[in-house]
């Protein structure tokens, strides 16, 4: 069985306030990109892992490993497959790879022990391996509030092309978290004002990524790429979450080949369609 695990990028990311368990509540809007790893499962006499990417661990650390643990504590069931784990997504852009790779496992688990695993299951194990992963158990947009982990699915995609690039820098988290001065108040909630914004021209100063600015000014390299998708004709700019991945919004299909054409020469890059969603 041969499973994708779909990347997503943030539209909007609102830091609203610093929690006194140290974390922030968030407010943002995750959607799918045509962007995936393959999770190849295959039955075997024990279990094995491995990875097409050298420089990735393959050893209890890795977060595939880590769920196929929590799957075996919940089923009392032996992983008994051969897994291997063909990346795409590059590692480290912040495009929710290594979590859409832990879903895929609690996903198989699902279809493959469906009496002995509950959807409740799922989700329990998903949040506790990461704030994120949870999202990846559904194809649906979703956005996300508290610290990232309360979600609400969307009946909403992304009307336009989406080319989406890695510069390839390190973003740390926590770096990226200092450079915030948390603020909210805001009228609307992200999917209120997605609904009244349909044209993906507008969502330029109102559809707003907090880390966007100090971190661009922080990193030339991402600056540089958002300036390139500006000039190529994209309608609207952002880095995606802390970064550092980039996309860019076009409402023409034949900019949005052309920029992607160009970022792929020298950049881990990505073209997705209008109205995305996974099969």
């Amino acid at each position: 069985m041969i499973l994708k695990a779909f990347a997503k990028i943030n539209l909007g990311l609102r830091i609203l306030e610093r929690r006194s368990d140290g974390y922030h509540n968030i407010e943002s809007v995750f959607c799918y990109l045509n962007w995936f790893d393959e999770l190849s499962i295959s039955e075997a006499n024990k279990f094995s892992f491995s990875c097409s990417d050298p420089s990735l661990p393959t050893g209890e650390d890795n977060l595939v490993v880590k769920a196929i643990r929590k799957v075996e504590q919940a089923t009392h069931q032996p992983f008994d497959f051969s897994v291997h784990l063909t990346k795409d997504i590059p590692h480290g852009a912040g495009l929710g790879g290594g979590s859409s790779d832990a879903a895929c496992v609690i996903r198989f688990a699902l279809t493959k022990w469906p009496e002995l695993f509950s959807s409740d299951q799922a989700q329990t194990i998903a949040s506790e391996l990461g704030s994120d992963i949870n999202f990846f158990l559904s194809p649906e947009s979703q956005i996300a509030t508290d610290r990232g982990i309360v979600l609400r699915p969307l009946n909403f995609q992304i009307p336009a092309w989406i080319v989406t690039v890695f510069p390839a820098v390190t973003v740390p988290t926590g770096w990226a978290y200092q450079q915030i001065t948390p603020k909210s108040g805001y009228s609307e909630t992200l999917d209120l004002l997605l609904n009244r914004l349909t044209d993906v021209s507008d969502y330029s100063g109102s559809i707003i990524n907090d880390f966007d600015a100090p971190i661009s000014s922080q990193k030339p390299e991402i600056k540089t790429i958002k300036e390139h998708l500006t000039f190529s004709g994209a309608d609207y700019v952002s880095l995606s979450g802390s970064g550092s991945a980039c996309f860019g919004l076009y409402k023409q299909k034949s900019q949005a080949e052309s920029a992607f054409r160009m970022f792929r020469k020298n950049y881990p890059a990505n073209l997705t369609p209008p109205g995305f969603k996974p099969k």
